[in-house]
């Protein structure tokens, strides 16, 4: 979402539902179907793992009213309005203080000092001074319960879950590739997995 002088309304939640158990020490197995996705409501069942999706809340994260529960919290992106200390410090408490027991986070185009070389070449676009980008990305990096995937994968519940901010360009933001070949080369880094939740 592009800067505005308006307020956007508070993000709504998304649950992704549930992804089923296999029988062998409560361990996740991979499935060439969709996760079954659970109604939101009801309770999840004990062989499922939860995930829940949330992106765009661009600061406004301590708006949203209620984050459903589950297992999984993924930010997939755009978290903070332009990457600002402050913003990335209130995410990184804020998501430490709900019960998911994996929250994982994925920047986006508006978290501009996670994108290293364009925040160089582009921060005057941002900010008055320039972040130190490194200190900035170190909120979550360094953070004891949130995991910052950039290009990498981590493993829940035995379930490998892959994180790339990447996009095709847009209005010079962060993350931007070329679209065609440049993106290609990036999303062919991605490993092969039985299924996947693009964002």
């Amino acid at each position: 979402m592009a800067r505005g002088k308006g307020r956007a309304a508070p993000p709504v939640p998304l649950d992704l539902g549930s992804l089923s158990l296999g029988p062998q020490e409560g361990r996740p197995v991979a499935s060439a179907a969709l996760p079954r996705i659970a109604e939101l409501g009801q309770a999840r069942p004990p062989d499922h793992v939860r995930f829940v999706c949330i992106s765009d809340t661009h600061g406004m994260h301590h708006e949203i009213k209620h984050v459903p529960e589950g297992d999984v919290l993924i930010h997939a992106g755009d978290f903070s309005d332009t990457g600002s200390p402050e913003q990335v410090v209130s995410l990184e408490r804020w998501l430490s203080g709900l019960p998911h027991a994996h929250k994982i986070v994925i920047a986006g185009n508006h978290d501009t000092p996670f994108d290293q070389v364009h925040y160089e070449r582009s921060w005057q676009k941002y900010h008055h001074q320039m972040l130190d980008s490194n200190s900035v990305r170190a909120i979550l990096t360094e953070s004891q319960s949130v995991t910052y995937l950039e290009d990498s994968e981590t493993s829940v519940f035995g379930l490998r879950v892959y994180g790339s901010p990447w996009q095709p360009e847009f209005c010079d933001w962060a993350f931007n590739l070329k679209r065609g070949h440049a993106c290609t080369k990036k999303w062919q880094r991605i490993p092969e997995v039985s299924s996947l939740v693009s964002m």
